[in-house]
């Protein structure tokens, strides 16, 4: 295993933890990619993520790359319910809550004055 990859799976670890998808099971490889840094397969009934990593294609840097496909998984569920061509609006919906949910803790906060009210 490269110096590259060890440094990927470290700030993807990083993001999984901070998005709390720590429940997928992940596996990693190194293997050439034409037209991307990486590529993420994920299965969200089975909780599983495979992750191709080009390391010699790194151009970036892999910090943007790890959090890019850290992402991806953030969104995965949701991604997956609508590419299936029979979905319930239910389930839409709950995937769509649990996104807004994660992305409202990620999300920093915005300061502002409050407005007196007399």
């Amino acid at each position: 295993m490269s110096k590259q990859l060890t440094a990927f799976q470290k700030t993807f670890k990083a993001y999984t933890d901070k998005f709390e998808l720590n429940h997928y099971r992940v596996t990693f490889c190194e293997e050439p990619l034409s037209e991307s840094n990486a590529k993420i397969l994920t299965d969200s009934d089975s909780l599983s993520v495979r992750i191709i990593v080009d390391t010699h294609n790194m151009d970036c840097g892999h910090e943007r790359v790890a959090k890019h496909e850290a992402i991806h998984l953030l969104i995965a569920k949701f991604s997956e319910l609508g590419e299936k061509r029979y979905v319930s609006e239910e389930a839409y919906k709950a995937a769509e809550e649990e996104l807004v949910r994660k992305l409202e803790w990620l999300i920093p906060d915005i300061k502002t004055k409050e407005a007196k009210i007399k």
